[in-house]
This record gives C-alpha cells, structure tokens and sequence, in this order.
C-alpha cells in the first residue's frame, strides 16, 4: 500500500481514540443527546449500502455524510429525498451543490423530520388540540480540492419543536461538521475518508442536551472495473459519542453504468425488535443527468423505513 495511503489511516485511527476521549465529557454520555433526528440517513444510495459512504461521497448528498465529498460535483447538481420512516414519521432532505471554481464548491441543504399528528392531553386528561411536533437543521457547505485531498465543513442551524405551546418545548442550536476524502495517486480503486459530525452547541430544554457527535472513518474499495459491470465495497467504523462503536459495511454494483445494486449491514441497529434489523438493500437508476434511487431497511412493528431519492445534474 502506497505510503502517504498508510499514514492518512493511521492518523484517522489516531484521531478517532483522541477525539473520542477528549470530547466524550463535553457531548454526554450514553443516550444522553438531543437532535437525534440528525442521525437518520438522508439519501436512498447511501442507506443502501450499509450507511457506509464516508470515503464513497460522491454525490450532492455527500453535504450530510462528508461535505469533502461536493467536491464530485461537476457542474451543478441537486437531489430530493422522502423517508417513510418509523411508525407515523417521515423525514425530507433536500441537497444543492454548485461549483464556483476548479478547485471549490458550495452546498446547501435541509432535513425536515415531521412526527405527525398528536393532541394536547390536560391534566384531567381531556384531549386538547392538535399539534405537529418537528425537528429542522438547515445547513450551509464549502469543499475545496489539494491535489489528491479534498476537505470540506458546513454549517447548521438546528431547530427541535417538542411542544410549540411550552416556552421551553423547542430549542435551537448550531453546529459543524467537517471531513476529508484521500485519493491515493497510486492506488486508483482505494479512497479513504474521516468526518466528524454533529459539533456544536447543545439544545436547551428543562435541560441541556448536546448534539449527537460522531467521528467517521471509512475505505472504499473498487473490485470490479470493467466497462459494463463496476463494484465496490465500503466500510465505516462509527464512534458516536453517546453510545458505542459500530461498524457499517456495504457494497454496490453498477451494470451497463444505469443500474445500481446495492446491499449493507450496520451494527448500531434494533436487533432485538427485528433478527433483520441492521441489513440494508436498495437499488438505483440513472440515465444522463438524471437520478432514481430507493432503499429498504427493515425494522419489525416499528415499519420498514423506504427512502426514495431522486437527483439531477445541470
């Protein structure tokens, strides 16, 4: 293995073991943080494969995974997602990526996570009226290219509702994510990415709650490259600093460059509401400058999470 390659590894294991034990006192302990609907993937491709896109990012959604990855963006290019998530929830995302010059590029993005319907109970327990509890995060990106390293960071302005009526039922709060993807000259099929997630100030209820941080490292491998058939496996090695380490691994193939498959595990899941929990499969189609993509994740009672993405290039 090339040996710039071998020392970006190292320092992202080292920086994942120095990370977590000098911020795990600042971001809570176990289930301890709020935003947790910063935690749910947005974008069809990436779920699809196990959540494991770190060091693959190379799309507009890369701006929630790792914003190094804008740096793919040719042109100009957006995408849409809708997440017929747990029970009665559901979540939106909308990407945009644009290049401003050769080595740069700037993205925007919103996630929505509506939780229904509910109704107000009073204290003799009569039903009150009827309120939409939500959580937003609007963020702002900026990635640039050095040679074979690609950085980038956003920006986000968090919003929880819990109760609109309460004073303290909602909270905002800022926060940062940053990242880096690693493109080795001499080895071509290998890239390598680390991003930490979710910095930033806590949300304030009768409490305060910090924001779900985590640090990301991730491969990405393509074994098969011919010219109607390309595949890839991924994996990622999640350090959330509310709860324990996990391991997302995935892959995707492509055939005849318009159909995707693809299929992942996760770790971190509910494996104890579903033996299935934790396996992920999805699948895609493009054609041009343009872009379908659904993911299937089952989880029991709860439902079974069915994103649909679809993206254009300009």
């Amino acid at each position: 293995m090339h040996r710039k390659t071998i020392w970006f590894l190292i320092l992202s294991l080292v920086a994942l073991h120095l990370t977590l034990y000098t911020l795990h006192g600042s971001c809570g302990g176990p289930g301890t943080t709020g935003a947790a609907f910063l935690k749910v993937g947005a974008g069809a491709r990436a779920v699809g494969m196990g959540e494991a896109f770190t060091a693959v990012a190379d799309d507009v959604t890369s701006i929630y995974w790792n914003p190094a990855g804008l740096n793919s963006i040719t042109n100009i290019e957006a995408s849409f997602t809708y997440n017929m998530w747990l029970l009665d929830t559901s979540q939106s995302f909308i990407a945009y990526g644009q290049r401003l010059t050769q080595e740069s590029v700037l993205g925007a993005s919103v996630i929505y996570l509506g939780y229904g319907s509910m109704t107000y109970m009073t204290d003799g327990g009569v039903s009150g009226a009827a309120f939409s509890p939500g959580d937003l995060a609007v963020g702002v990106a900026y990635a640039r290219q050095l040679k074979n390293l690609s950085l980038g960071a956003t920006v986000k302005i968090i919003y929880e509702t819990l109760d609109p009526a309460d004073a303290q039922g909602s909270s905002l709060a800022v926060g940062f994510d940053i990242g880096a993807i690693y493109y080795p000259e001499k080895l071509p099929n290998l890239t390598a990415g680390v991003a930490l997630q979710n910095l930033g100030t806590p949300l304030k209820f009768v409490s305060e709650a910090p924001l779900p941080a985590a640090l990301k490292a991730g491969v990405s491998y393509k074994v098969l490259a011919q010219e109607n058939l390309e595949g890839s496996v991924i994996a990622d090695l999640i350090v959330p600093f509310d709860n324990k380490m996990a391991l997302h691994a995935g892959m995707e193939i492509w055939i005849q460059k318009m159909f995707a498959v693809r299929a992942g595990y996760k770790t971190d899941s509910m494996m104890d509401i579903n033996p299935l929990a934790g396996f992920c499969f999805g699948g895609g189609f493009k054609w041009q400058d343009y872009c379908a993509d659904f993911s299937y994740t089952p989880a029991g009672e709860l439902g079974n999470p069915i994103r649909i993405t679809v993206g254009a290039k300009f």
